[in-house]
């Protein structure tokens, strides 16, 4: 044999670089799938209301049609006494008013309005005291408004539910519908001790928690654009 050196054999690449390797096709190899599985976003295009109107804040420069502010008070007897402030972008001067009839949760309601009251910009409205149910009831503003208030007492509203808990019920707190502020952003708040949650239900009449609490209030809010919502209020009362 001969007495000369021998080559070292050469080595493969170490643990630790197999490992990087592996690591980095596997980030390269996930970017490519959310790249094909989810495409860079785009601004929604502006869609016309039906029958031309602006049924989006798109429409009217960043400023909805309107919003509706429902404020809640519930009693020990299952009425209620409630307000709707209606803020409108362009004046209006008439409100279309009804109470109709509901599906699902709230089917069963048979809402009764009295002591209706109505304020435009400050000045009070001739309105009916007793609206009928099921009927539209037009209230004419005396000049062009942008700010109105709807004052009334409901009865009727107010279902016992559980026949094993007699004290649970459900309360509609959004019995009337206001034609001229369909379709814009809404909030209902409901000032009451009594209450446990909120529930909303949209065409369907499927009943889904929709409430936030900040102490004794609660509040569920919309955009308008998911369509008439009514908001129940999951309570507990005295049994009578």
């Amino acid at each position: 044999m001969s007495g000369g050196s021998h080559a070292a054999p050469a080595r493969g690449p170490g643990p630790g670089l197999l490992l990087a390797l592996v690591v980095l096709a596997a980030l390269v190899a996930g970017g490519f799938w959310w790249s094909t599985r989810l495409p860079t976003p785009r601004a929604q295009e502006p869609t016309a209301a039906p029958g031309g109107g602006s049924g989006s804040a798109a429409l009217t420069g960043g400023v909805p049609d309107g919003t509706t502010d429902g404020r809640v008070s519930l009693g020990d007897d299952g009425s209620a006494r409630m307000s709707l402030i209606l803020t409108f972008a362009k004046p209006v001067d008439r409100l279309d008013l009804s109470v109709p009839a509901r599906r699902g949760a709230a089917a069963d309601t048979n809402p009764r309005l009295s002591a209706l009251t109505v304020e435009a910009d400050g000045r009070a409205v001739e309105a009916p005291d007793r609206p009928e149910p099921g009927r539209d009831a037009t209230v004419e503003l005396v000049e062009p408004s942008t700010r109105v208030v709807i004052a009334y007492t409901a009865t009727g509203v107010t279902l016992h539910t559980t026949p094993a808990k007699p004290t649970r019920a459900l309360a509609l707190v959004t019995p009337v519908v206001v034609a001229q502020a369909e379709g814009s952003p809404w909030r209902v708040s409901v000032d009451s001790v009594k209450v446990r949650n909120l529930g909303c239900a949209g065409n369907d009449g499927m009943l889904v928690s929709c409430g936030t609490a900040a102490g004794a209030t609660w509040t569920a809010e919309g955009s308008g654009v998911e369509g008439r919502t009514d908001v129940l209020a999951q309570l507990d009362l005295p049994v009578s």
